[in-house]
């Protein structure tokens, strides 16, 4: 072979080599996410019963997350593109897509309950019931497949009842209603239990449960009761944040998507 033709095909297989291994590296790298899940208390601020909005705009911001999960938030359902908590939530978050779950109905044709906030798209969710025995405050669990980051993920957002016997049975409740989901799955919000508890349930489902210092009340936390929990991927930090609203600390983590 001509000395120029053997340069040629050096050059040629090694500029292969390098977009292949390129390539694999991008397909195979796994992608760091962050997520965040808060009782916002309809952005009471210190025991006040007025709700202030730019509070839970700034709140969103500070925690900046890639999904997000609320509880205790409203919107108002004769026109949901109104004025809301949810869309205060939503407008500080951008490129976000929103859904929303309605736990109660409140007066004024509002409704309140849990929302979650993504970088990326949502697919219409589901809202499941979750068992109470006298009915006296209904709970849910809002669950959507999500894409973030090109990664399709189940991502459950809820808020238990503080009450142990009934708390712990509505977990076990969300727990079998993702036993069947093949996609990675983050499970977060107000869970009204500690994290003992929480991983006597979920753990043996395949959950990891985020570890990190207690959350409520929030000027002076003693109890952690909101929690993150993920399957399928990895928890590489969590951390507690004050976001300046509501009686809780908001629970943050990074997470590894493989």
């Amino acid at each position: 072979m001509h000395p120029s033709n053997r340069s040629y095909a050096h050059n040629f297989l090694g500029n292969r080599l390098t977009a292949m291994t390129c390539y694999a590296s991008r397909v195979h790298s796994p992608t760091v996410i962050s997520v965040s899940t808060s009782n916002l208390c309809h952005g009471r601020h210190g025991g006040s019963p007025i709700v202030r909005g730019w509070r839970l705009a700034a709140a969103a911001r500070l925690l900046d997350a890639d999904i997000a999960g609320y509880c205790e938030v409203d919107r108002f359902a004769p026109s949901p593109r109104l004025w809301s908590e949810v869309h205060m939530l939503a407008g500080a978050t951008p490129e976000a897509a929103v859904v929303f779950g309605a736990a109660q109905q409140l007066n004024f044709g509002r409704e309140s309950g849990s929302a979650l906030i993504v970088r990326g798209t949502i697919d219409p969710p589901r809202v499941i019931e979750l068992p109470d025995p006298d009915g006296a405050a209904r709970r849910i669990a809002l669950i959507a497949t999500v894409i973030v980051a090109g990664h399709r993920l189940c991502v459950c957002a809820t808020h238990l009842r503080p009450l142990f016997a009934v708390s712990t049975a509505q977990l076990r409740a969300l727990r079998d209603e993702l036993a069947d989901v093949a996609l990675p799955t983050i499970v977060m919000g107000d869970f009204n239990l500690g994290r003992r508890a929480l991983r006597d349930v979920l753990e043996p489902a395949g959950f990891t449960v985020a570890n990190g210092p207690p959350t409520f009340p929030r000027h002076t936390p003693t109890v952690r009761i909101d929690h993150l929990a993920v399957r399928g991927m990895e928890i590489r930090s969590s951390s507690t944040v004050d976001v300046g609203v509501g009686d809780h600390l908001a629970v943050t983590a990074t997470v590894v998507v493989p």
